[in-house]
């Protein structure tokens, strides 16, 4: 068995529970208070978090300071307003910042 974690559809995933428990032909009784347990610890399972792609995962990022012509004469350091300084956002964000950008 791997220990390699993937991202899955949740929703995927509570239908093949349910389609499972009905094969196994259980009591109406059984399938539901057993599929509604596992269906409750699958909504309680945290999002999955990426790496964030403005800074890397670094939760910061330096900004070059032109004080004098076309040359950088400084760097200053500032927090990543896309994670707030985390470096990991949802993937449910990223999918949303990917839209707004493609239009």
């Amino acid at each position: 068995m791997s220990c390699m974690s993937k991202l899955i559809d949740a929703d995927k995933l509570k239908a093949s529970v349910a389609e499972k428990y009905v094969r196994q032909r259980k009591t109406k009784k059984e399938w539901f208070e057993e599929s509604l347990s596992i269906m409750q610890a699958i909504d309680s399972q945290p999002e999955v978090m990426i790496t964030c792609c403005k800074c890397h995962g670094k939760g910061s990022f330096d900004v070059p300071i032109f004080d004098y012509g076309e040359f950088p004469t400084r760097y200053e350091n500032r927090e990543c307003e896309v994670c707030n300084g985390t470096g990991k956002i949802t993937l449910k964000f990223y999918e949303k910042l990917q839209k707004r950008y493609r239009r």
